[in-house]
């Protein structure tokens, strides 16, 4: 199966996968330094303006001086302009396009059933099926599954897993549906088989085997990662699982039994 999944990988990226390749969006893209940005300020033409992020991150602009952009999408950094721009305006609405990408590298770690597993840079926009094909492709004992775990983002949101069917991947309709493009800071972790993972505020966070036949609860879970940090939200604690084809998020109880692939993230603790 292994040999079959190394050969539609090549034959992908040497046909399919260059018209396939999903495109970036403002909606996903983290500004940076070097970006050409158009900023409107409806009715307000004097505000209105394009200007390039400096390499520090960020942009100077007029009343509201030194603004920082970097890792920002354009809707968080609108709504940033906006809260500035009430000193001066009466209910700013403020929007954010980018007229031209700065080319640049992301920082993304790949682990677990690789080839060569570790830190890497790539070119920004790269894909995971890019990603897997650098660092020497999938290992014969890696599982059916290929987590992409997002942390959160700057201007907000909450960190994220993605769960990728691994056989489905390397397939044209995976290709179309399931080639996620990867942003600065992401994790690929390749498992084995019966694995689950424990993620945020935990000692040890990573994969963790899971024994055949085990009644594992989420709190076994935590104590066996070092137990909760100082910072973790103890209320908070939530399981991504896949229920047949659909992907579900909730919230874990600490006796709850922890599934095959199932990803336990102890969010941070804001108070």
């Amino acid at each position: 199966m292994r040999t079959a999944k190394a050969l539609a990988l090549g034959l992908l990226l040497g046909t399919l996968f260059p018209a396939a390749a999903p495109a970036a969006t403002d909606a996903v893209h983290q500004l940076g330094p070097r970006d050409l940005i158009e900023i409107r300020v409806y009715q307000q033409p004097d505000l209105s303006q394009d200007i390039r992020i400096d390499d520090d991150g960020t942009v100077t602009l007029p009343l509201v001086g030194r603004v920082p952009a970097l890792g920002l999408t354009v809707e968080a950094f609108a709504r940033v302009l906006s809260e500035r721009y009430k000193e001066y305006l009466l209910n700013p609405e403020i929007t954010v396009f980018v007229k031209e990408y700065h080319k640049r590298e992301i920082e993304v770690s790949v682990l677990g059933e690789v080839g060569r597993p570790g830190f890497y840079r790539f070119p920004e926009k790269s894909t995971l099926l890019d990603v897997i094909a650098q660092v020497g492709g999938l290992k014969p004992e890696s599982g059916e599954r290929v987590i992409v775990l997002r942390p959160k983002q700057a201007g907000g949101g909450e960190a994220d897993a993605f769960i990728v069917n691994a056989q489905e991947l390397f397939t044209p309709t995976g290709v179309k549906t399931q080639n996620l493009e990867l942003l600065e800071g992401d994790t690929v972790q390749v498992p084995r088989a019966d694995q689950y993972f424990i993620f945020g505020e935990v000692v040890r966070p990573g994969a963790y085997k899971l024994e055949k036949g085990s009644q594992l609860t989420v709190l076994k879970a935590i104590i066996l990662a070092g137990g909760f940090t100082e910072k973790a939200a103890k209320k908070g604690v939530r399981i991504t699982r896949e229920e047949g084809a659909e992907k579900k998020t909730l919230k874990a109880d600490l006796d709850v039994q922890v599934r095959s692939q199932d990803i336990i993230i102890v969010p941070e603790s804001f108070f």
